[in-house]
Formats: C-alpha cells, sequence, structure tokens
C-alpha cells in the first residue's frame, strides 16, 4: 500500500487530532503525526478505508472505532510518560557525554531536559522560575535537590559564581543521575548526583556526600507526587536537613487540559500545616507555584 493514508482516513485522522488537541496537552498536527504514523501500518483499516465511500461510512465501523480508541490511549499515555523511553534518553546521554564546547553541552542537556516530562513543563517558564527562586539559591554555599530528574541540567552555575560549592542532586532513577555525573562546564566537585531515595534515610545520603545540613532543598513538585504514592514518607521529606524548603506544585496536569492547581496547593498547604514550617514567600509561574519554607 501507498504511505499515504487514503483520503477518507486522513479526514478521520485530522478529525481525531483536533479532538485529541481540545483534550490533551498536545498541539493537532503533533497528534495527526502519531495517529497517521501508527494507522499507517494498520493494513486492516487502511484496506477497509480504500473500500469505504465516506469518512461518516467508515466512522460507524468497529474496526474505526477500535483503531480511533487506541490511537486516543496512545497519545494519554505517551503524554502521562514521566521519563524519556530508553533509546531516545541513551542518545541524549551519548551526545552529552561527547559534548565538548560550552553551546554543545547546553544544547545537549537542553535535549535531554526537554524529554523528561517535570522538566519540559517548566522549560518555557524557565526563566522566571530561576528569577523567582534566585532569591534562595543565589546566596546558597550548599543546595540539595530531592527527587531532581534532570533539574540540575537547566540550572544556571554560571549566575552563581564561586559562592555555590556543592550542589547535591538526589533521584531514586539511575539513569537521571547519570545524566547529571554527565554535564561538563560545571567547576570541578560542585554538581553531584546521587542515586537515592527517602526511604533511605537522610544519613545514607550524609555518608554518601559528607554533608549534614544545606542552606536549602529543593522538592520541586515533589511533595503531591509522595502524598499520592508514598504519603507516609511526608514525615521524612519535612525533616529534610536544611535551612530553607522550596516546595512547588504543578498548576496543570501531565496529560490532559485540567488546572489542577487548587488541588496542588492543598496537598502542599496541608504539608506544611502538619509539620509545622513556616511559609515565608510565595511564588508563580504559568506552570508551576511555589512555597518557599523556613526547614527544620
Amino acid at each position: 500500500m501507498s504511505d499515504s493514508l487514503e483520503p477518507v482516513l486522513a479526514q478521520l485522522a485530522e478529525r481525531l487530532a483536533q479532538e485529541a488537541a481540545r483534550r490533551y496537552r498536545i498541539g493537532a498536527d503533533q497528534a495527526r503525526e502519531r495517529i497517521e504514523r501508527t494507522w499507517r501500518s494498520h493494513q486492516a483499516l487502511r484496506a477497509l478505508a480504500g473500500k469505504t465511500p465516506s469518512p461518516r461510512a467508515l466512522a460507524r465501523t468497529r474496526l474505526y472505532r477500535q483503531a480511533a480508541s487506541q490511537a486516543k490511549k496512545d497519545i494519554y499515555y505517551r503524554l502521562r510518560r514521566y521519563r524519556p523511553q530508553s533509546d531516545e534518553f541513551s542518545t541524549g546521554l551519548e551526545r552529552l557525554r561527547r559534548a565538548v564546547a560550552d553551546a554543545d553541552c547546553q544544547a545537549a542537556c537542553e535535549a535531554l531536559a526537554r524529554a523528561h516530562a517535570s522538566t519540559a513543563e517548566r522549560w518555557p517558564d524557565l526563566d522566571g522560575f530561576l528569577e523567582r527562586t534566585q532569591p534562595v539559591w543565589g546566596d546558597c554555599a550548599t543546595l540539595l535537590d530531592l527527587g531532581c530528574g534532570l533539574m540540575p541540567l537547566l540550572f544556571p552555575f554560571d549566575r552563581v559564581g564561586g559562592r555555590l560549592r556543592r550542589y547535591v542532586a538526589c533521584d531514586r532513577d539511575a539513569r537521571c543521575i547519570e545524566a547529571v555525573n554527565a554535564r561538563s562546564q560545571v567547576p570541578s566537585g560542585v554538581l553531584e548526583g546521587r542515586v537515592w531515595d527517602i526511604d533511605d534515610g537522610w544519613q545514607a545520603l550524609e555518608a554518601q556526600t559528607g554533608i549534614q545540613h544545606y542552606d536549602a532543598a529543593f522538592l520541586l513538585k515533589l511533595v503531591p507526587v509522595v502524598a499520592r504514592q508514598q504519603p507516609r514518607l511526608l514525615a521524612a521529606l519535612a525533616d529534610a536537613p536544611a535551612d530553607w524548603l522550596v516546595v512547588t506544585g504543578s498548576r496543570q496536569a501531565l496529560a490532559r487540559r485540567q488546572d489542577i492547581s487548587r488541588r496542588e496547593r492543598a496537598v502542599v498547604g496541608s504539608f506544611a500545616k502538619r509539620y509545622g514550617l513556616v511559609v515565608e514567600s510565595q511564588f508563580e509561574t504559568p506552570s508551576e507555584f511555589g512555597l518557599v519554607m523556613r526547614g527544620t
């Protein structure tokens, strides 16, 4: 069969893409490309499309309804995928390792970070996020990033000069830590990634780093996730060994076009109240909100 979809199927792909774009956080063009890519290999659907005179008639068939339902599920679950797929990540990591020039390293870091859902959401508002949080990290000598993901790849080390001596980035995802430790163009000894889970405890982290207490800690989008998945660990997060905690939450759902800021704010606010953390200031970007709290 031709690589071009049959006209009636192409029309239905466009219609389905528009529907997906209204419902999910994806552009219509990107949704249509994904749908068409899948349907090109659906031989039974294409054979039926070749014999069906109109999009309306094809849309009434059971085969099409199944294909459309599966296409929507594929889009939804791809958008909900938090981390990049293994081959995509491996390619990005190898590019980062090969980077020598500053510009190449920056481009590789950005490409990897934008493939990770958390940093991809923050990317359009990154400058605003850094500006609003700089009063905290700008004067830090030691900074702890819990559940860091790939945020350390986007951190502006050039803005802190020699003030920041240690940036300890922790995540239970060994792949993220591998990427963090591959970043170059950072003064030697400043950035270090550590595979660590909250369940491991603070003493285990201290044993790895030699640091008992930090000037500040990032808990970026972490508290709402832990509250949903492992609420028993919230007390440990509240006990993070830092003078200041930057705790944030998402304003938009990961996949759907849905405002979740009210729910996320309630979780973060409850976290502060329950563990006696004093909120000193708040900030907001189009994709994220944050509370700066005094640590324990």
